[in-house]
């Protein structure tokens, strides 16, 4: 598949950082963050007014709105999740969720600490979050981390616990998306400018770029369009497999 080539005007990534970069790595292993979460930003953590936190049972589910920062009018999604899903595995719902392909770095951020995955050819980087779950870095209602997606257009998420639930109140078909506005952004349009740039241009025929690119984006892309049962369609292949139960075996008279 050919790769399209954007107006010019979009240039480069937030910062002049080119799109792609492997920059990404990891350092340390999951036990550094858990044994040295006194480095984390704890006002972003600790609940407010020393409120103290209520123990979960292990199937809780977390109400999380996710948010792309910067990028108005907003694009964002509502989201249930088990509390305790694993970093990376998050991560690929949460593309899933958004619209991304996949195709760039990306790194969750609490506070100073940034959490990504492996490569041992570019340290240092990242604590490496393999092994680290959700509700090891957001804990209780209100509390938020960022996940930034392509490291040279730099799209950063907010992601905030809105509730927590039992999971018997919303069923077990997780995770699922429950409510969003907004198209997910084109693949490296340039991050947030390059996205104003884009919808500018597309809602103005006027525009002098106006047809470089709405042939650049495709005739698909529509800004205000959100169809949230595709979304869960996507977000289908991550829930878990249910176990077959084994035949039944007829006991043999005599």
């Amino acid at each position: 598949m050919t790769s399209r080539t954007p107006p010019a005007s979009l240039g480069q990534g937030r910062g002049g950082y080119p799109r792609k970069t492997s920059s990404i790595v990891v350092a340390r292993r999951p036990r550094f963050i858990l044994q040295n979460w006194n480095t984390v930003d704890q006002t972003a953590h600790d609940p407010p007014d020393g409120r103290t936190f209520r123990f979960r049972q292990p199937d809780d589910i977390f109400q999380l709105r996710v948010r792309l920062i910067d990028v108005s009018p907003a694009i964002w999604r509502r989201l249930l999740v088990p509390q305790d899903v694993p970093l990376p595995r998050l991560h690929h719902i949460l593309q899933a969720t958004m619209g991304w392909t996949d195709r760039h770095l990306h790194v969750f951020k609490v506070g100073d600490v940034r959490l990504g995955e492996p490569d041992e050819e570019y340290p240092p980087g990242p604590i490496d979050y393999r092994g680290i779950t959700l509700n090891q870095i957001v804990r209780y209602k209100g509390s938020t981390c960022t996940y930034e997606y392509d490291l040279g257009d730099s799209w950063e998420h907010l992601i905030e616990v809105e509730e927590e639930l039992p999971l018997e109140s919303v069923g077990d078909a997780l995770p699922r998306c429950v409510a969003g506005e907004r198209a997910c952004p084109p693949e490296d349009c340039g991050g947030p400018p390059g996205y104003a740039s884009l919808v500018d241009a597309l809602l103005d025929p006027d525009h002098p770029e106006h047809r470089d690119y709405r042939v650049w984006a495709g005739p698909r892309f529509q800004p205000d369009a959100f169809d949230i049962e595709r979304v869960n369609r996507r977000l289908a292949r991550f829930a878990p497999r249910r176990r077959r139960s084994p035949p039944s075996v007829r006991k043999r008279s005599g």
